[in-house]
């Protein structure tokens, strides 16, 4: 997401996309051209691909119907990154080529891990953009006590 605004309308020329990252991320969502919903939620390249032409990664990303999407997962070379297995750390650089140029990004952390907690804002964010609700819903739901939490949002 950190290079998405650099690339504005020159996704289709890109030349190459390399993700490197910890074996275990490859050897669990290494699912190439995936071709159902639980293969492109559990697949790196097609990840990277949607979240680079859409600017979004969430439940509604994996239907497969963006030709877009498609084209650019074509181009993705995934690659251990050895360092970061070795530390066992998560992480990834993302490497993409132009045919003069060259951008690159890397994270050592992911938001959401035991090292990397979110924020009480960042989960309402969340909240908010998933459930339907509003942020301040979200709050009076994260503050409610118990059972009260689940009464407004649950059909039951």
């Amino acid at each position: 997401m950190a290079l998405r605004p650099k690339l504005a309308d020159r996704l289709a020329r890109i030349s190459r996309i390399r993700l490197s990252t910890y074996a275990e991320a490859i050897a669990y969502c290494g699912n190439r051209a995936p071709h159902s919903v639980i293969q492109a939620q559990f697949s790196l390249s097609y990840g990277v691909a949607c979240a680079l032409a859409t600017g979004e990664l969430g439940p509604d990303s994996y239907s497969m119907k963006d030709l877009e999407v498609l084209q650019i997962e074509k181009k993705i070379i995934l690659s251990e990154d050895q360092e970061l297995t070795r530390r066992a750390k998560r992480g990834a650089t993302l490497s993409i080529e132009f045919e003069t140029e060259k951008l690159e990004n890397t994270v050592e952390r992911v938001t959401g891990d035991p090292d990397l907690p979110m924020t009480r804002d960042e989960i309402l964010a969340k909240f908010a953009r998933y459930s339907g609700l509003s942020a301040a819903r979200g709050r009076e739901f994260l503050d409610a006590a118990g059972d009260r939490r689940f009464s407004e949002i649950s059909p039951a």
